[in-house]
């Protein structure tokens, strides 16, 4: 039980990584990226402020939840409403 529980919270602290420089921001998903990581996300994406220019790098996870595929398509669509510039870097087994 105890190692179920490690598990889990360090896989929930490693999957989503922000790094922001100027008005750059590049936001990283690693390992496996679980419902458990949507709240995590989509307080980062709504937190980025007006016009500035995201990179959503999901090249290094190796599981993608489906409510986490999802968030990353509905920001795609809502990003320039808030003049914000999205490139989303995908895998070739991610498909949107």
């Amino acid at each position: 039980m105890v190692g179920i529980a490690f598990m889990i919270f360090s896989n929930y602290y490693k999957a989503v990584h922000v790094t922001q420089k100027d008005h750059l921001y590049l936001i990283r998903l690693k390992n496996n990226v679980t419902f458990l990581n949507k709240f995590t996300l989509r307080e980062q994406l709504r937190r980025l402020p007006e016009g500035a220019d995201v990179i959503i790098d999901i090249r290094s996870a190796s599981f993608i939840d489906h409510d986490i595929r999802e968030t990353i398509e509905q920001f795609e669509v809502s990003a320039p409403g808030r003049n914000i510039q999205v490139e989303v870097r995908r895998n070739k087994t991610y498909s949107s």
